[in-house]
């Protein structure tokens, strides 16, 4: 799950504090989504993923059905493209 985070950070171009921070900026509410979403699908514990990015387990779950914004989607595409 380590793998994954790293991986999405590098293709953010934030950092992992950033991510793990309290901010509400839409990007990086999009990375924290991009990793929750892809480690749920992997079969990852939602209180394992929020330990990685400072978020309680509640809102990894609330995660799961998030409806994508702008940022998201591209952030996504480029994901996509790596993997």
């Amino acid at each position: 799950m380590e793998k994954l985070l790293n991986q999405i950070v590098k293709l953010s171009g934030f950092t992992l504090l950033e991510i793990q921070g309290a901010c509400r900026k839409s990007e990086l509410v999009a990375v924290r989504l991009l990793f929750a979403q892809e480690a749920l699908k992997q079969g990852y514990h939602p209180k394992d993923i929020g330990k990685l990015i400072n978020r309680d387990r509640s809102t990894v779950i609330q995660m799961k059905d998030y409806k994508p914004s702008r940022d998201y989607t591209e952030l996504e595409k480029k994901y996509l493209k790596m993997t």
